[in-house]
């Protein structure tokens, strides 16, 4: 018995985002340089966004970023924040992968070095700094949130950096 493989016709190229955090999200730069979002919604949610992206990428190079969060949560910041963390970075990572999309993984003192006056704040303040960049770069119609915000700034990050090759 004998498999052929489907013939690509890659016509453009989609770029994903996501903070597995708990309040995460995934924002995307769609082919033509459209920009969607989505906010984390749960397991089924996910899995129904990675199989859409995993038909589009029969026309479309998809690639995915994902942040690779710290072993720590940081001062002030509960346990349980963290094991949210943990649990939804390795749900969202294994899906990818088996998804068979490319993922980057991109931690967060990569994402975060080109934001000016970052170093050395407290969480919340960093939180305002992150999303009034996020704002900045990614003007309406983008749909920043506080939420979001992260995901936006990975985005950025895979968009400018020569790291990755995401044409």
């Amino acid at each position: 018995m004998q498999y052929y493989a489907k013939q690509r016709r890659v016509v453009g190229a989609i770029i994903l985002a996501t903070d597995p955090g708990v309040g995460g999200a995934t924002v995307a730069r769609m082919e033509g340089g459209d920009f969607k979002a989505w906010s984390w919604g749960g397991e089924a949610e996910f899995l129904g966004l990675a199989e859409f992206l995993k038909l589009s990428a029969v026309d479309y190079k998809v690639t995915w970023h994902l942040e690779h969060p710290p072993k720590t949560t940081g001062r002030g910041r509960p346990e349980s924040t963290g094991f949210v963390l943990g649990e939804n970075y390795g749900f969202i990572k294994g899906v990818v992968q088996a998804s068979g999309i490319r993922l980057h993984l991109v931690r967060p003192q990569e994402w975060q070095a080109g934001i000016t006056g970052i170093k050395g704040k407290e969480y919340k303040e960093r939180k305002n700094l992150i999303w009034e960049e996020a704002k900045r770069l990614f003007p309406a119609p983008a749909h920043v949130t506080k939420k979001n915000a992260d995901a936006w700034m990975i985005l950025h990050h895979a968009q400018t950096s020569n790291k990755y090759d995401n044409k």
